[in-house]
């Protein structure tokens, strides 16, 4: 039996090639449209750094073309993309990307007035963002099998490639709501219009698991900590590692045997 001190949170596994498409398919809906003004939010947690772009989700119009879907770029730097009815915005770029650490995201969408703000782990991103050139008569009628977790269709040239990665606490919130109040502590509001609780996924592929996992994991991770290294790593090596781990960070050593 799962109390209230767990979440679930659905994983899908880094693949290479043909079997790589492992996804969710969202399985059920309200009944009511999608508002017009809405705040999406979502929890993101990387166990490999995708080596070019990643999908966190995207949501298919009627017709079953993309509408929306959250993207995370790291070609040129480590931007997140929000794709919504054929236009491309930039929410923000990360500095040093980190493995196994939650990121909360809340997307406010005005589709009337146009404007979007958003917010990551209780910070907003940058001014209000200007979508009026997305327009809203694509906007689904329901999420039922429109809203698509993980890589489902297989690229055109290259490799494909499922990156490894967790997905968790999708909310959907009508109207405004204070974005930087439940990016910071999304464990503890769930979705008025549609909550992750109530959420149910189709599994597609044998690379897709669901597990549950402590509500302060999640919720209550530090901003800081500390990782031991073998003392037969040599000192670059060692600041290599932590670089890769994300924002860490190592004191300069004045001289060799320090």
């Amino acid at each position: 039996m799962v109390t209230a001190s767990y979440v679930n949170v659905i994983t899908f596994e880094q693949t290479i090639g043909n079997k790589s498409l492992s996804y969710a398919t969202l399985s059920n809906s309200p009944t009511e449209k999608l508002p017009e003004r809405f705040t999406l939010c979502s929890s993101h947690m990387l166990h490999r750094i995708p080596s070019q772009t990643a999908d966190f989700y995207q949501i298919f119009t009627d017709g079953g073309k993309p509408w929306l879907y959250l993207t995370l770029e790291t070609v040129k730097g480590n931007l997140i993309w929000l794709h919504i009815d054929g236009v491309w915005f930039k929410l923000t770029e990360i500095a040093s990307v980190r493995m196994y650490y939650w990121y909360h995201i809340c997307l406010d969408i005005d589709l009337v007035t146009g404007k979007m703000n958003a917010a990551l782990n209780g910070k907003k991103l940058g001014t209000t963002v200007n979508v009026k050139e997305a327009v809203n008569s694509n906007l689904p009628k329901t999420l039922k099998k429109k809203l698509v977790l993980g890589k489902f269709l297989h690229i055109t040239h290259g490799v494909d490639t499922q990156f490894h990665w967790s997905v968790s606490q999708i909310n959907i919130f009508h109207k405004d709501n204070d974005i930087e109040k439940i990016s910071k502590d999304i464990c503890n509001s769930e979705g008025d219009y549609f909550a992750w609780s109530d959420m149910i996924w189709t599994q597609t592929g044998s690379h897709v698991t669901e597990r549950y996992v402590d509500h302060e994991s999640m919720c209550g991770q530090s901003e800081i900590y500390k990782v031991a290294v073998p003392l037969q790593v040599s000192y670059s090596h060692a600041r290599g590692l932590c670089h890769n781990l994300g924002d860490g960070v190592m004191p300069v050593a004045y001289d060799q045997d320090e």
